[in-house]
């Protein structure tokens, strides 16, 4: 990794920022945060409330482990209930191994003052509160230490362990963070960052509810603090998640962008998906997203082994790919054939193929590729496949509700002509598929009410009226159409 520069992951810190900020933070907190109000009552009503500090890490470590394995397998948003990492038993493994660790520091702490700690309004007596007010200030300070710096480390090594002895290695530790201090400071300064300014920027909100009634400012209160709960469990998960999978200056560099239907580059003017559609929408500029995605799932007995660490291949072929395009996309050959498949390592098949200008082999690795990608839950992966091969998608052969997952990935990520297309493709086979129909009436809106191109909106509600007349849809798209042509027509007279 080169200092002088940014690292892949500086641009993951940002989005995965972004992408935090949403209800479904909010409902997370709100879950979570109802769940231990609950457990807190059980324990004061069972005389034990300082058992709620375990409470409160065993909690936390589930959310975390849930949203850092999600993380992992490249979710950039969802709620603490989205089960795209892996199932309930995975986050729980995840968990066990990170309170595994936590354990070690806090049952000590607990057991040398912090069971002992009185409640808040003693605490400000001050020093006459009794000879124990200095050992449990002294456990409080250093639960305080030990809770904001260590868990990013533990979740990092916890989910990328495949099991208690790898969590335990030296040589996994060492793997996870040599060379890489300047990306776990950013971990640390995005989420202590953010959890403070959400903190400032509500205070004030807070004081002015109060100002008005007691009851509004509670209710304020409540979802400020609801929000910054599910802030914390989802941006530390996250942010561990996508460090887990390693710097992608390791993997080969992706394959340029291809020339979208129609276009001179894939940044160009994207023209119609089956003769109509989107004639002269301009494709989104964001910069294709690099992915990231964990071990495979476990094959099954008797199969072959699972490559657990992918970065020593994908590090060879990206070395070798200048000098020697065939004997590095050999390298990825060999792993694919020696290991059960695996999303990366397709994915690096898929794009160094093309690179090389091996489009059969591209679109023959791309069709293994792209099923195992969306039901692994590595959708940006398959997404970036399917931009790259667009001019031989025919031959892909997609089902219909992995033409709509990639289409949603496109929307998501602002690629507004790559996802009214692909919608396309499904309303191709079937133009009265609802979910397209939605999908383009989506991208269409994007059009009108972001980006202020009226034009490119009233040539996408117009496509759907064309080829779905007699949708139930069809009220809602008019609707659209009307309000595109006022602004469109707004425009030329400003």
């Amino acid at each position: 990794m080169n200092d002088q520069n940014l690292t892949e992951f500086s641009g993951v810190v940002g989005r995965v920022l972004r992408s935090s900020f949403s209800w479904r933070t909010l409902a997370t907190g709100a879950a979570l945060g109802f769940l231990l109000l609950v457990l807190s009552f059980v324990l004061g009503v069972a005389g034990a409330p300082n058992a709620g500090v375990f409470v409160v890490q065993i909690l936390m470590a589930v959310a975390m482990a849930r949203f850092a394995l999600n993380g992992l397998h490249g979710e950039w948003d969802g709620t603490v209930f989205s089960a795209s990492g892996g199932s309930w038993s995975q986050v729980f493994s995840v968990a066990g191994r990170f309170l595994l660790a936590t354990l070690a520091w806090l049952v000590p702490v607990f057991f040398l003052g912090l069971s002992s700690m009185v409640p808040a309004q003693v605490l400000m007596s001050g020093p006459s509160a009794g000879p124990g007010m200095g050992a449990s200030l002294l456990a409080f300070a250093a639960y305080l230490f030990l809770s904001t710096l260590t868990p990013p480390l533990f979740l990092i090594a916890a989910v990328s362990a495949e099991n208690l002895g790898e969590f335990f290695s030296a040589a996994h530790w060492k793997r996870l963070f040599t060379g890489r201090s300047s990306d776990l400071f950013m971990v640390y300064a995005a989420y202590s960052g953010a959890l403070a300014m959400t903190f400032i920027l509500a205070v004030p909100v807070v004081l002015g509810a109060l100002a008005l009634a007691w009851q509004l400012a509670l209710l304020v209160g409540g979802i400020a603090l609801a929000f910054v709960f599910g802030l914390m469990v989802c941006l530390m998960g996250r942010l561990c998640g996508f460090f887990a999978f390693g710097n992608a200056d390791s993997a080969p560099a992706p394959a340029a962008a291809p020339a979208g239907p129609g276009t001179a580059t894939a940044m160009g003017r994207v023209a119609a998906a089956g003769g109509s559609l989107a004639a002269g929408v301009t494709a989104s500029t964001v910069s294709p997203v690099q992915a990231v995605l964990g071990g495979g799932q476990p094959g099954l007995t008797g199969g072959p082994p699972v490559l657990t660490d992918t970065r020593e291949p994908l590090a060879e072929a990206s070395r070798k790919f200048t000098s020697d395009p065939d004997g590095a996309i050999a390298v990825l050959e060999d792993a694919n054939e020696r290991y059960a498949p695996h999303p990366q390592i397709l994915h690096a098949l898929c794009m160094l193929t093309h690179k090389a200008g091996r489009n059969d082999d591209a679109a023959k690795y791309a069709r293994t590729a792209l099923p195992l990608c969306l039901d692994r839950g590595a959708l940006p992966l398959a997404a970036e496949i399917f931009r790259t091969l667009w001019e031989v998608r025919g031959s892909l052969e997609l089902k219909r509700d992995h033409k709509l997952q990639i289409a949603a990935v496109f929307l998501r990520s602002d690629e507004l002509a790559y996802a009214a297309n692909t919608f396309a493709l499904v309303l191709q086979d079937d133009a009265n598929d609802a979910r397209a129909i939605k999908g383009v009436m989506q991208v269409a809106e994007k059009f009108l009410k972001v980006r202020n191109q009226p034009v490119d909106a009233e040539k996408l509600y117009t496509y759907l009226l064309e080829v779905a007349p007699d949708s139930p849809l069809a009220e809602y798209v008019q609707q659209g159409l009307d309000s595109a042509r006022k602004m469109a027509t707004q425009a030329q007279t400003a």
